[in-house]
């Protein structure tokens, strides 16, 4: 097991021991005698914590959580699962490899048909997609014999508050800001003033089809390198794949209407978009590409080689949730590459003022 992975279950630990230790230390608490500054520092500090377990199971769902075995990262990934709201490991693992699939489609399972201008419609649809009859069922009996063994304020003040500021915060950030606008105007993949595709294939191998979540548990969280290798901020250029085809019309630029995020691109800046896009894409490939060439010659042992193996599928599926050039996500994707170090702000210097302000705004997540 490499270092960062050591730290990343580390921090995983602390989340889950935290979530449970505030769980038993607050239930018993008598809330009316406690002054109102502490009930919502123990809010938000719950809320902190009951995020962090979704952010756990999210790693455990991409299977980078434990990489070296299947059977520890599923195991803590349903643990996780079920304290944050008696969701089922299996089921939500396959929706959301659905929707890194099928981004902005009608086979996302998160996707918001236009027409359908209403934030809290979207989220009752989102938060409907997952907790469904059972689990809701199981999460309910779950809070009545926590009430009936302490108090219902506290168990709705220290349980379901945070609960649902955490499935609130993690819709904003996680499927929101980056979907919204998502299948309006041209889904032909092209620009409605007839330039070329801005997602062609290349020498990364073809187009990718995934969006770029936002959220992570930390740096260590993410899997690390075999011994002796230095971490990579992003990962190796997708090569071909079954669903390459499927992919390939949907991983084109679509320019938006008015309700987009961002409605008004130039010709500049659809040019300068693409080169830093493309700048940033090869300074994550050469620094890759100069780690493994140093990683080989020090292999030794099949685990080591296996290791390895497992480092560079990690690393691909990275760059297919890093690098998706669609203008509907590309602020995100410039965000998280100006966060990960692979892209200089002074680069977007050619954008107009509020694409460069988003930008830096959604680097500071």
């Amino acid at each position: 097991m490499s270092p960062t992975t050591r730290r990343g279950l580390l921090l995983a630990a602390l989340i889950l021991l935290g979530w449970l230790a505030t769980l038993v230390l607050l239930l018993p608490l008598p809330i009316g005698q406690l002054p109102p500054v502490l009930l919502v520092l123990a809010v938000l500090a719950r809320t902190f914590l009951q995020t962090g377990l979704f952010i756990v199971g999210h790693d455990a769902m991409h299977r980078v959580l434990v990489p070296g075995s299947r059977g520890w990262n599923d195991g803590l990934g349903r643990l996780v699962l079920l304290l944050y709201a008696a969701l089922p490991y299996g089921p939500c693992r396959q929706k959301h490899h659905q929707h890194h699939h099928s981004p902005g489609s009608a086979e996302d399972p998160d996707f918001h048909a236009p027409g359908r201008s209403s934030v809290l419609a979207w989220y009752g649809r989102f938060m409907g997609g997952y907790l469904r009859p059972l689990p809701l069922t199981l999460l309910v009996s779950a809070w009545g014999a926590l009430a009936v063994a302490t108090s219902p304020g506290s168990v709705a003040l220290f349980c379901v508050v945070p609960l649902l500021l955490s499935s609130l915060q993690l819709f904003l950030v996680g499927t929101y800001l980056p979907h919204r606008g998502q299948g309006e105007g041209h889904d032909v993949g092209e620009d409605p003033r007839g330039s070329a595709p801005l997602h062609q294939p290349g020498a990364a191998g073809g187009p990718v089809a995934a969006g770029l979540l936002p959220l992570r548990l930390s740096p260590g969280a993410s899997p690390g390198p075999p011994a002796g290798l230095a971490p990579v901020a992003a990962g190796v250029p997708a090569g071909p794949s079954p669903r390459g085809a499927r992919a390939s019309h949907r991983s084109r630029c679509s320019v938006q209407n008015m309700n987009s995020m961002v409605s008004v691109w130039t010709d500049h800046e659809l040019a300068v978009a693409r080169e830093v896009f493309e700048r940033a894409h090869g300074r994550a490939v050469q620094t890759l590409i100069a780690a493994v060439q140093r990683q080989a010659d020090q292999l030794d042992s099949v685990d080591a080689l296996w290791q390895l193996h497992d480092f560079l599928s990690i690393q691909r599926h990275r760059i297919e949730g890093n690098f998706d050039f669609r203008l509907e996500g590309i602020l995100f994707v410039f965000a998280g590459l100006v966060k990960d170090g692979l892209l200089d702000p002074a680069e977007l210097q050619a954008l107009d003022d509020e694409k460069r302000g988003k930008i830096m705004a959604m680097a500071r997540f």
